[in-house]
């Protein structure tokens, strides 16, 4: 047996070994055309680095982009399995087409350098999922990678979260090129586009609300198809949400930031003092902090202030109402006692008006409907709607529903038709 014919049965032996699924760009079905995003793309930095909370659409603009350039991108999809060294070079190796007899990481390290086109054409590997490796020795294995990368290959590293590589390096020498998820988001104009796409109109307050969150755009147009009622499409909009952010986003933090996002969600403005009086902790600042570099879902307002994106900050609420209702009901009991003990007086603008989550309640009771109804309709729990509504009556200083909704007509809190309708609907 000749030499070559050993060598080419080695070479497939060891593509067998791996799962050729994972060196193809997924089928993610195509989201909107983005040729700003494509532009970013095309920046020919020895790194760019794709970094964003599920849902934001970072594989399938890759998906996309790689349509445009078949002939020069190689593809890996990993996973929790790939933290071994030897298989994490294996599917790199696999992908970009480079046979080997190498027996150890660093040959094999070697053999990528060295296996590039030759003919210095410039050629793209593509990491997705990278969020999922948690071995230093394959982070430095990437590091020496970028540390010696030849001038006709590049990376594209794409995860939920920016990875532990020499970035600054990289940034100071030229050679990163960083999208974030504020880039992700879909513009205005987009949403727009994606919308008309499909021939979807309405749901302009839940579109605003997404804030261009791809995955929250997705579900808007399944509920859609799944029905023609405003209010079901609603709450399926919701449902949807909800579960993607329980199953998708809230695991991906460790546990002490999953509990701070939850009870901090009950705030609609937040600042470090605030999160670490309500949650009886002292690391408001730096979580807050790392939430804004990271780019998940929260907005800075001014210095030291910040909010949630509405999507992600009613899904927290929701989740919390549905999986601990004592917690939230003694969160919003203790959010209230703070503002009592600095003497704010509840009926008055700005942060002494009613919450965001009190006004929904306060609009529902206008319309007529009963505490288990609005539970039902905001998918969470009857405890927590007569909580919100007691909180309605000492803000407003009234002792039922009639008295509130007549004294937020006088305030213009929230917009009635006539007095009349409303004297028949709670009589």
């Amino acid at each position: 047996m000749s030499e070559l014919r050993l060598l080419k049965e080695k070479r497939q032996h060891h593509s067998d070994s791996l799962l050729m699924a994972k060196m193809q760009p997924p089928a993610t079905g195509k989201l909107y055309s983005r040729p700003r995003l494509f532009a970013r793309l095309d920046v020919a930095s020895t790194l760019t680095l794709v970094t964003a909370p599920a849902g934001c659409g970072k594989t399938t603009l890759l998906c996309d982009w790689t349509a445009t350039h078949p002939k020069s991108t190689s593809w890996v999809t990993l996973d929790e399995t790939d933290n071994n060294l030897r298989q994490f070079l294996a599917y790199m190796t696999a992908a970009l087409d480079i046979g080997i007899e190498a027996h150890s990481p660093e040959e094999m390290l070697i053999a990528v350098l060295n296996g590039t086109p030759a003919d210095g054409k410039p050629h793209t590997l593509i990491l997705d999922n990278y969020h999922v490796i948690a071995n230093g020795e394959v982070h430095r294995a990437v590091a020496f990678l970028l540390e010696h990368c030849p001038p006709n290959l590049r990376l594209i590293i794409a995860g939920r979260n920016v990875p532990p590589l020499p970035l600054a390096r990289l940034r100071v020498r030229g050679k990163l090129n960083h999208i974030r998820s504020t880039e992700l988001a879909l513009s205005q104009q987009e949403a727009a586009g994606f919308l008309s796409e499909r021939r979807l109109s309405g749901n302009a307050a839940m579109v605003a609300a997404m804030e261009g969150w791809a995955a929250g755009l997705q579900f808007i147009a399944l509920a859609a198809a799944e029905s023609s009622a405003p209010d079901e499409q609603a709450l399926l909009i919701r449902n949807y949400v909800r579960e993607f952010v329980a199953q998708e986003i809230l695991p991906a933090y460790p546990p002490n930031v999953q509990e701070f996002l939850l009870h901090t969600s009950i705030l609609d403005t937040l600042t470090p003092e605030r999160c670490n009086t309500l949650t009886k902790r002292q690391d408001g600042y730096a979580i807050l902090e790392s939430l804004i570099t990271e780019g998940n879902f929260i907005r800075r307002l001014g210095e030291d202030c910040y909010r949630y994106a509405p999507f992600f900050q009613t899904a927290l609420r929701e989740h919390l109402a549905l999986t601990s209702p004592s917690v939230m009901a003694e969160l919003l009991e203790r959010a209230e006692a703070i503002h009592s003990e600095r003497g704010q007086s509840a009926n008055m603008p700005g942060d002494l008006a009613l919450s965001q989550r009190e006004h929904e309640v306060l609009t529902m009771l206008a319309d007529g409907l009963s505490s288990p109804e609005i539970a039902r309709r905001m998918i969470i729990a009857v405890s927590t709607v007569k909580t919100h509504i007691k909180h309605i009556y000492r803000k407003l200083e009234v002792d039922n529903r009639y008295q509130a909704v007549k004294r937020a007509q006088e305030l213009n809190i929230i917009q009635m038709q006539m007095e009349e309708r409303m004297r028949k609907m709670f009589r």
